[in-house]
């Protein structure tokens, strides 16, 4: 056999041998339904795990081990978690019975239809809330101590920044054990924009992004531009940069039902999903809209979907109290992803005015639906859809207000943008996503 091949055969060898490790520590300590980053983690691992390719650990911060992790027991969680708007017929019919069983016979004779429609939707909403409850206690049981070996890959697809002695202690065993790290690089921005966090985030998270490239032999990133930031910042602090692939992440919802919200049915409204947080900008929509008040100018509904985050009380107590605006923004702060489903499908266009992302997930969840997204012009934002879709500044809620008018005002334009999206856009699935993860950690 020649040299060339016997290289061939050895690396097929190695291959094969792998041991993947998928570090779960961001889920296993996650409560309630995943968001973001725990959606990327899940549905990564969710592969690996059906195809029997990966073990799985998590990380303890009190006794500064990695213990193995069950991740069955993961899913199982989150399958409960996840089909909110659903229960079972028997566990439904049991409450009703429970709830008419505890009135007064006299008054279950009297009761009228209108208070037997509130009494059953009241137990629905019961159940649900009290399979949230059972869920929603993290998955972390007692497991044995995880032995890493030499030739061992560890991957870490969460964003352990938070965690200040993860990486420390991740480095410490790699040293003793000579196994390869993989991580998943989000992005910079509170390095890149710290009057947008807390004052204190700035030097924690530097110190963890330099840690990072620092220990891990190769690095996945979700965007050509938090590629790009990541090389800028390796450079400015003298620090060699390992071996990057760019993933795209998937974009598909979970396949639940639509269920409508009846506030919104027969509206015309425009969505906007994300964290409400000042480098969201919700602020230059707030802006947007009260020029459209002030010029005298009809808008479309704008719903706001999303949890108060940083820095933003001024903004919701604006939104809340605010006349011109009151009844023409609407924020919903929990929403089920049945419900999320339904938003996108019957918004005229989404849009996202963030001033910095790392990808920018709400904009391909949008596309996903055939629907128009209106988008800031910075960062990864135009790396999703190119041309398929339009884009303002972040910084100018007067160039912001004249798109959603474009569009508000011409719903041909709206249609022939749509179909060019339905044809023209792929969808990306988290088969995918897991595939070029798989070819990056094969390679």
């Amino acid at each position: 056999m020649g040299k060339c091949a016997e290289a061939i055969s050895r690396k097929g060898q190695d291959n094969m041998s792998k041991q993947f490790w998928i570090d779960l520590t961001d889920i296993s300590d996650w409560t309630g339904n995943f968001t973001g980053i725990q959606r990327v983690v899940y549905n990564l691992a969710l592969y690996f795990y059906t195809n029997n390719e990966a073990k799985f650990f998590r990380y303890d911060e009190n006794t500064r081990r990695f213990y193995t992790a069950d991740f069955a027991a993961i899913k199982r969680r989150f399958e409960t978690v996840l089909p909110s708007n659903t229960v079972k017929a028997k566990d439904y019919k049991l409450l009703i019975f429970s709830a008419y069983a505890a009135l007064p016979s006299r008054l279950r004779e009297v009761v009228p239809p209108s208070a037997k429609r509130a009494i059953r939707k009241r137990a629905k909403q019961v159940l649900l809330i009290a399979r949230k409850i059972a869920a929603s206690k993290p998955i972390v049981t007692a497991s044995p101590q995880v032995i890493f070996s030499p030739g061992d890959t560890v991957v870490v697809f969460g964003n352990n920044w938070d965690r200040s002695i993860f990486i420390d202690d991740l480095a410490r065993v790699k040293l003793e054990k000579g196994f390869e790290v993989y991580q998943l690089v989000y992005d910079l921005i509170p390095i890149l924009g710290p009057h947008l966090f807390g004052q204190e985030l700035f030097s924690i998270y530097a110190r963890y992004i330099f840690e990072v490239a620092a220990v891990s032999d190769r690095l996945f990133c979700i965007s050509r531009s938090t590629e790009y930031d990541l090389k800028v910042f390796c450079a400015k602090v003298g620090l060699a940069v390992p071996e990057t692939k760019v993933v795209r992440l998937g974009d598909s919802l979970a396949s639940v039902k639509p269920e409508a919200l009846a506030e919104l049915k027969g509206q015309k409204f425009v969505v906007c999903v994300g964290t409400i947080e000042i480098r969201k900008n919700h602020m230059l929509l707030y802006y947007a809209w009260k020029e459209a008040v002030r010029r005298g100018k009809p808008m479309p509904q704008l719903v706001i979907v999303g949890r108060p985050g940083w820095h933003t009380e001024d903004l919701r107590r604006s939104l809340k109290h605010d006349p011109d605006v009151a009844k023409r923004i609407l924020v919903l702060e929990h929403v089920k992803d049945s419900e999320l489903r339904w938003l996108y499908e019957n918004c005229m266009f989404s849009i996202y005015p963030s001033m910095y992302e790392g990808w920018g997930l709400p904009i391909a969840e949008s596309l996903s639906y055939g629907k128009l997204c209106l988008a800031s012009n910075t960062s990864s934002m135009p790396e999703i859809a190119g041309n398929l879709i339009d884009y303002f500044s972040p910084y100018d809620s007067g160039e912001c207000l004249e798109k959603v008018l474009e569009y508000y005002e011409n719903e041909q334009k709206l249609s022939r943008k749509e179909a060019k999206i339905i044809k023209h856009y792929k969808t990306t699935d988290w088969r995918q996503t897991y595939e070029e993860v798989k070819g990056f950690l094969n390679s």
